[in-house]
């Protein structure tokens, strides 16, 4: 109970994940509200929120290059 009263909460939060060129967020999974496919809303945002997107390979990637979320 402590720990639910205390802990840092971000309210009224849009989000937008970003990926490295040639990946493309094609969709969020989740409890939110979302305005379109291109950001996720919460009314409210906490350390025990899961965020879920799905990701689309759009060109082909080197096996030798990293990837960036």
């Amino acid at each position: 109970m402590f720990r639910a009263l205390t802990r840092p909460v971000g309210t009224d939060v849009e989000l937008k994940a970003r990926c490295s060129t040639g990946l493309t967020v094609t969709e969020y999974i989740g409890g939110q509200m979302s305005a379109s496919t291109a950001s996720m809303q919460y009314s409210a945002l906490d350390s025990d929120k899961v965020l879920t997107f799905i990701l689309r390979n759009d060109d082909k990637l080197k096996d030798d290059s990293l990837v960036f979320f």
